[in-house]
């Protein structure tokens, strides 16, 4: 029995060493919480919006940006904007648009209580202001998805930003908007449990909503969203990036140590990172780290064999080997 025992315990140790998990922290500012993938870079470049939420970090936000070729990191310069512009970044969306790239940024001035989405021409070496889309339907935006013609969809992830009532009650008050990309805004979905992702494929539309623990899906037709039901279910739920015809989904498994995390960056929360399967509904966990590596990861993208992982609060994004 001994030996039987030492013998499988021999096999699970050469197990574990043989398949290690190969990481590496990338350079970043603070609250790196979203990513998206520029492919029209030569050899690909990464796009960070890091934004301070820790006082200790403050003032900090920046579109940065991540060389993997190279292992160049910096920030993207900003011009033409207005002087009265406060940025502070949060969810970011990269479309093509009549062959031109355009970044969308949600940045909050909470003083001033507006919430706008300002839209950049992103260039090889900078970011030029193009346009605000502000409106009082934009009360908390989160995340935001650009389709082909312009128009969009922002979900908010509450009815006030930063309401605790709501938070500790867990009340589904988040929703979703849509702007023809012009002047018109109308909500399309409601009763949202903090929706905290928000992507689409085609006519599909996904939301990730952390506090009912799911993601959720719908038809997009004729401006309207049709509830689908939902696609999967995982704790905590945020961002939404692809991988090939698969979701990318990053989740809070643990609220507990989330929170913990959030009064101080030395209590690590845990990062899962889901690959789901739209067409079966299905979902695989191809990430998941106690906090060692990164804490409270909020996102996830896959570029040339790696997926990189960016977290709410603290500097950097993991680099993990696939």
């Amino acid at each position: 029995m001994a030996k039987s025992y030492l013998t499988s315990l021999t096999c699970l140790v050469l197990l574990l060493h043989i398949q290690p998990i190969q990481s590496q922290i990338i350079n970043s500012g603070p609250g790196p919480k979203d990513l998206v993938i520029d492919h029209a870079y030569p050899g690909g470049r990464i796009l960070i919006s890091s934004m301070a939420r820790r006082e200790h970090h403050k003032p900090y936000g920046e579109i940065e940006y991540y060389l993997p070729d190279n292992d160049k990191h910096g920030v993207l310069p900003r011009v033409g904007e207005p002087v009265d512009l406060i940025f502070q970044p949060h969810g970011i969306y990269l479309a093509s648009l009549n062959d031109t790239q355009y970044l969308y940024v949600i940045s909050h001035d909470d003083i001033k209580n507006r919430h706008p989405i300002i839209r950049y021409v992103l260039t090889a070496s900078n970011l030029e202001f193009d346009r605000l889309f502000e409106h009082k339907l934009l009360v908390s935006p989160n995340a935001l998805t650009v389709r082909n013609d312009g128009s969009f969809l922002v979900c908010n992830d509450a009815a006030k930003r930063g309401n605790r009532m709501e938070q500790v009650l867990g009340l589904k008050t988040g929703n979703i908007v849509y702007c023809d990309g012009k002047s018109r805004y109308i909500v399309v979905a409601n009763r949202l449990g903090m929706p905290a992702g928000l992507n689409h494929m085609g006519q599909m539309v996904f939301v990730s909503c952390s506090r009912q623990n799911k993601v959720k899906q719908y038809q997009w037709k004729e401006e309207q969203l049709i509830d689908r039901g939902t696609l999967c279910r995982m704790r905590g739920p945020d961002n939404i990036r692809f991988e090939g015809e698969s979701l990318l989904v990053a989740a809070h498994l643990k609220t507990t140590k989330f929170i913990q995390h959030i009064a101080q960056s030395e209590s690590p929360s845990p990062t899962t990172l889901y690959k789901a399967n739209p067409a079966s509904g299905t979902k695989k966990i191809i990430f998941q780290d106690t906090g060692q590596i990164i804490s409270a990861g909020s996102v996830g993208v896959f570029l040339k064999d790696h997926y990189y992982i960016g977290q709410i609060f603290d500097p950097g994004i993991a680099r993990i080997q696939k």
